[in-house]
């Protein structure tokens, strides 16, 4: 937001947000003039306003916002019957302006302000109204364009986040908003709407296999899945599920898979919710999303609630059953699909990369097997003569950040050439750090020309990866030299390896760190001259020692940290600097205690044989490349 926010929500929320302006009140003991300027501001017709009183300034002030509320309500005449239902809620039009409309500018005025017997007049520009909700609207337009790419990328939990965000703002408009969706004009409520639904009974999960785990006594059982959306393995998706009567929660499909610890087999069904909501982001992305998520009145989607039919309660015979949908189902899913059908980008090719020879593939792939056996059996040391010390090391490392599992009964292994390395693809495992979380990853083993494992990480999402492969303008070594390092930098942040992060930072690296300013916007001047305007971020610039300090301190009170990179953009620094590159990607950051998703930026100095990050920024928003490019130099 532009200015300052008064947020009309619940009365806990009123009177925080009304208490944070500061009021263009008359002098005590000005009543007289006070109370002409009121009556002068009320038959103003350029202008809302509301009246409270009460026994306190707060009290008087909640009732003026829910005065102003009303009469703004009563003046858009928004019906009842022309609100959005779903489910079992419902909205008179008083209740639903009240709670959902967001407002800027407005203006407090004390007329009284006498021991016990307050009076206050909140007033705004009509004008200013209208542009709010212009703005919301365009908010509605923005969020369900992004939900749209993403969506396309198979970026299934941001698609359905942006999806749903819009809907919630969509709702909360007095008039209808129209999206364009291949050039065709669509009100925004039921598209959306429509659309939600339908990718949630898009998405296909198949069961690949079950695992025994005799030495897990709480959950024996992994089952692991496979996530589809149109037919093509999903980037991502975030979701809970049920084991044994508890939720499980922040759970995450990468790439196409899922597992899911289980005490016992279930008989019937296994339960899921795909999450949607991203309450904590969307307080966050804006005013309106906090004010709709604190009123408790946010949309729902039951579709959200998957229940997957399966029989056999042994691993032997467990298996699930293609559900089958009632007629009503069946036709309000063809209604979903007629009114807004989903989507997929066409698959772009991405450039070829080298093979390596049957002979040596074998040994390869017979490596990563040892290991696989390996990791299951916890028998590390086995298998130390396959890495070179470094390697193991590091190996062994990643072996002990939590209880680590393979994911699924076969793998499919890849062997290719790259970056100065031979690389094997991959084994899935999951990850149970302290506290219960579990998050799959996929390890890549990079090879010597000894056929010896030099080192290991944390594979990226196959969308970033293509990401990557599909750049255009530089070759091959560059493109693997990209790859392995921001697969290094995350595996660093879940091993929580300092030392590493240290070695990857220049001393004299520029690092910022930009966030959201909640007092962002215009707001009036104490003494009522004029205005100043409060920019929407603020940045800290910290040195490589003030970064690392708070780095460590992060690790050492956070149980896990895990790392997703979606959406990055690479470009070469123009001009005499070859091999210096700035990628900017989507970073998803979770931990046990906090969560957060933004944008970082990265400049790559690779033209030693380490590469260095001279300059890196992080944002909440995407702050366009060449603008970071042009404005930090290159010594």
């Amino acid at each position: 937001m532009k200015t300052t926010r008064l947020i009309i929500a619940l009365l806990s929320l009123l009177v925080s947000s009304v208490c944070a302006f500061t009021p263009a009140a008359a002098p005590r003991n000005d009543s007289n003039g006070a109370v002409q300027r009121a009556e002068r501001i009320k038959s103003n017709k350029a202008y809302y306003n509301g009246t409270g009183y009460g026994i306190t300034l707060d009290e008087a002030k909640r009732t003026a916002v829910e005065d102003l509320c009303g009469k703004i309500s009563r003046s858009v005449n928004i019906a009842s019957s022309s609100l959005d239902t779903q489910d079992s809620e419902s909205f008179t039009s008083q209740s639903y302006i009240s709670t959902f409309v967001t407002l800027t500018n407005t203006e407090t005025l004390v007329v009284s302000d006498e021991e016990g017997k307050f009076e206050v007049l909140i007033y705004v520009e009509k004008t200013q109204v209208e542009s709010d909700m212009a703005q919301r609207a365009e908010s509605v337009k923005t969020l369900a364009r992004l939900g749209r790419d993403m969506e396309k990328r198979l970026e299934i939990a941001s698609a359905l986040k942006y999806f749903n965000w819009a809907y919630c703002l969509a709702r909360a408009y007095h008039q209808p908003v129209m999206l364009d969706i291949d050039g065709m004009n669509h009100e925004a409520k039921a598209w959306l709407n429509s659309h939600i639904n339908n990718i949630f009974t898009t998405l296909k999960i198949d069961l690949e296999g079950v695992e025994t785990r005799p030495d897990n006594e709480l959950d024996p059982y992994l089952v692991n899945l496979s996530v589809t959306f149109m037919g093509q393995p999903v980037s991502d998706l975030n979701f809970s599920y049920m084991n044994n009567g508890v939720t499980v929660r922040d759970q995450h499909a990468k790439n196409g898979h899922a597992s899911l610890a289980l005490e016992q087999l279930p008989k019937e069904s296994i339960e899921l919710t795909v999450e949607y909501k991203y309450a904590h982001e969307g307080a966050q992305y804006s005013g309106e999303l906090a004010t709709i998520y604190a009123s408790r009145h946010p949309a729902t989607f039951r579709k959200a609630n998957l229940s997957i039919p399966c029989k056999g309660a042994t691993p032997e015979k467990f298996q699930l059953k293609e559900a089958r949908l009632t007629k009503e189902e069946k036709a309000e899913k063809a209604r979903n699909e007629l009114l807004a059908p989903t989507a997929v980008a066409p698959e772009r090719k991405r450039i070829d990369t080298r093979p390596v020879e049957d002979s040596q593939g074998h040994i390869i792939v017979d490596a990563m097997q040892k290991v696989s056996a390996a990791i299951d059996s916890r028998r590390y040391s086995s298998v130390s003569e396959l890495f070179t010390p470094e390697g193991f090391a590091r190996f062994s490392k990643m072996m002990n950040s939590g209880k680590v599992r393979t994911a699924g009964s076969s793998h499919e292994w890849k062997v290719e050439m790259g970056g100065g390395y031979i690389l094997g693809k991959s084994i899935p495992v999951t990850i149970k750090y302290n506290g219960g979380h579990t998050v799959r990853e996929e390890i890549v083993f990079r090879f010597n020309s000894q056929n010896k494992i030099e080192s290991v990480a944390y594979a990226l999402t196959k969308k970033a990866e293509d990401d990557i492969f599909r750049q255009n303008g530089w070759d091959l070594a560059a493109r693997y030299a990209i790859l392995h390092f921001m697969e290094d930098y995350q595996t660093a942040y879940a091993l929580k390896d300092s030392l590493y992060i240290k070695k990857i930072y220049s001393d004299d690296a520029v690092i910022i760190h930009g966030k959201k300013n909640p007092a962002a916007g215009k707001r009036r001047n104490a003494d009522g001259s004029g205005f100043f305007v409060t920019a929407p971020y603020t940045y800290s610039l910290q040195t490589k020692d003030q970064f690392l300090e708070n780095l460590r301190k992060d690790f050492d009170k956070k149980k896990y940290i895990k790392l997703t990179f979606e959406e990055n953009e690479i470009l070469e620094q123009a001009g005499i600097y070859q091999n210096i590159f700035w990628i900017e990607i989507k970073q998803y950051y979770q931990s046990d205690v906090y969560k957060d998703v933004g944008f970082l930026a990265l400049m790559i100095d690779m033209r030693e044989e380490d590469p260095l990050i001279k300059v890196r920024t992080w944002a909440p928003d995407k702050v366009p490349l060449p603008e970071l490019m042009k404005r930090f130099t290159i010594e």
